[in-house]
């Protein structure tokens, strides 16, 4: 931090916060927080900055919508996919660009594609033990965990077909894309070991718990895997507890 900004910041703590939280001590926003449970003083200065700049009730969301998104680091009017967004060729991959304004967008070979589009919840886990020859459930899933991408085996419940996907999804609404759509959707893992917690081989979910609105913005990306059928086989061998347990 420069001495500049220091300076800045000392001011602020020293003269005007004081004078912005006394003014806004009765302020309805942070006696709901508190009401809430709420304590840390940093969230009561923000509320009280927002108190002191007198929305009504149509201008407080929208004000707190467009900071949400820019605390965030979420963009706030669509992509225009332009040269001018694009920054240098990425120095591992030939042809290779990340978008300036949102990270997770990237371009290939002219392929534009979103590595966010969907993140995965771990619902469960499954290891094989070998002494009964089935599978059976894990102890160290990580359930309620989040990622984005790996190894997906995708069952289509509806048309029984099968499928594994990847990490990139190619973005199809160039238009108004703000990333809106990006989706959750949740997933069993399976281990092919009962040796070790770390002998993962892939995760399952059915095409029928991908969010429809998905399909707005994005195409489901397929991704070919040198053992994708070997995948596909162990899911299909389980597929009724897979779909079970992924359902509820």
């Amino acid at each position: 931090m420069n001495i500049k900004k220091k300076t800045i910041n000392w001011l602020t703590y020293r003269f005007a916060l004081p004078i912005i939280r006394k003014y806004a001590k009765d302020s309805n926003a942070i006696e709901h927080y508190r009401r809430e449970g709420g304590k840390e003083q940093d969230i009561i200065d923000l509320l009280s900055m927002f108190d002191t700049q007198g929305h009504s009730g149509m201008s407080a969301p929208i004000a707190a919508r467009i900071f949400s998104n820019a605390v965030n680091f979420r963009i706030l009017s669509p992509l225009k996919f332009t040269d001018e967004e694009w920054g240098k060729s990425l120095s591992y991959k030939e042809d290779s660009y990340q978008n300036s304004r949102m990270s997770s967008v990237f371009k290939e070979n002219g392929t534009i594609y979103d590595i966010d589009a969907m993140t995965f919840i771990e619902k469960s886990g499954y290891r094989f033990d070998m002494s009964i020859n089935n599978i059976v459930e894990c102890e160290y899933a990580s359930k309620g965990y989040g990622f984005n991408g790996g190894r997906i085996v995708v069952y289509d419940d509806v048309n029984d077909a099968w499928g594994v996907i990847g990490s990139r999804h190619n973005i199809i609404n160039k238009k108004t894309f703000m990333g809106k759509n990006q989706v959750n959707v949740p997933v069993v893992e399976l281990y092919d070991s009962n040796d070790t917690k770390n002998d993962f081989f892939c995760n399952f979910t059915l095409f029928s718990l991908i969010p429809t609105n998905f399909f707005n913005d994005y195409e489901l990306t397929y991704k070919k895997f040198d053992d994708e059928e070997d995948m596909i086989n162990y899911c299909k061998a389980y597929k009724d507890i897979l779909i079970d347990t992924v359902k509820k």
